[in-house]
């Protein structure tokens, strides 16, 4: 997956915009977690996992990734052990297998720090007193962010946020605060709530928030994200493609997957769109009259006497239903 996004360090500076479609039971929080961690080993130093609109889905998220990605040292940040941490109540932080254990602050071991700027129980807030939460430290200041002398040796900034218009209009303002240049900062957007929210496709052709047409007050103020983060890489998550693709190019060309398409792969026993449509038959490119060269679903008219009822269905070799009364 990262592969497909833009190199951080690159001197030109490129938004990749994408989409992965994620059938149910393929493992997309593992894969969410495998991105960012693989992301941030390539130096993306700015993560932004944006959930759906609730609490409890943001909660879930945060502490997956606390827990496989982020993991106790960092989330304690020097404290001592013996104090209260806000997974004190968690089973997972006291087991040995539970949150990840780096041993030591990895920035201790020439590593770098992932720095959360949300929590378990707290949203994005306004940094009003604390801007510099935000602000990336550079190695070489003379060298820009994106250089690897710089990138490698920064930590990274992490949040986990609601799709919330409020919330990430606070976002937005305190990025535009900040003395980083955010020109400089390659960014990672991970879109896991694009099917919980309620006006992902805004049917109504009229202009919303700050007037871009087409787009809701939500995804105005996501397309506002981007637009001050020349560097940042969005991946959409969601179990059908049509939310991304559906959107008119012309009027959601901030969030359009212009890039890349990919799909996990089916788990076993799942059943799905290919198994009750011919998707993948090529009755459009033959000619009038010829044999149809592949089997196709045969349905029989039988009387309520002539077939069992115990009627099986069995699954043909081209993963079609057919019946075996």
């Amino acid at each position: 997956m990262v592969e497909k996004l833009a190199d951080p360090s690159a001197t030109e500076a490129y938004q990749a915009k994408g989409l992965v479609i994620t059938p149910v039971g393929s493992g997309a929080s593992a894969h969410i977690t495998g991105t960012v961690a693989k992301a941030v080993d390539a130096g993306y130093r700015l993560v932004i996992v944006l959930t759906g609109p609730s609490n409890t889905l943001r909660y879930q998220r945060q502490r997956t990734l606390d827990r496989d990605l982020v993991g106790r040292e960092n989330i304690m940040r020097g404290a001592d052990e013996a104090e209260d941490s806000e997974y004190g109540d968690d089973p997972d932080w006291f087991k040995a297998d539970g949150f990840v254990r780096h041993g030591r602050r990895p920035a201790s071991e020439g590593s770098f720090d992932i720095v959360r700027l949300t929590t378990r129980d707290n949203d994005y807030a306004s940094l009003r007193q604390s801007l510099t939460a935000l602000e990336f430290e550079k190695r070489m200041p003379q060298l820009p962010l994106n250089d690897p002398e710089n990138l490698h040796a920064t930590a990274v900034r992490l949040m986990v946020v609601k799709k919330n218009k409020t919330i990430l209009s606070k976002l937005v303002k305190d990025l535009q605060s900040i003395q980083t240049p955010l020109a400089e900062t390659p960014t990672l957007i991970i879109d896991d709530g694009t099917e919980w929210d309620p006006d992902v496709v805004n049917t109504h052709r009229k202009a919303t928030g700050t007037g871009k047409v087409g787009l809701t007050s939500v995804q105005t103020a996501m397309a506002e994200l981007l637009d001050l983060l020349p560097r940042a890489q969005y991946v959409a998550y969601a179990t059908s493609p049509f939310v991304g693709t559906l959107m008119d190019p012309a009027a959601s060309e901030d969030l359009l997957p212009r890039d890349f398409i990919v799909s996990l792969p089916r788990p076993a026993g799942y059943v799905g769109m290919e198994d009750f449509h011919d998707i993948d038959s090529d009755v459009l490119g033959r000619p009038r009259g010829a044999a149809d060269p592949s089997p196709t679903l045969r349905r029989r008219r039988t009387s309520a006497t002539s077939c069992s009822a115990t009627r099986t269905m069995t699954r043909a070799n081209d993963r079609r239903w057919t019946c075996s009364c």
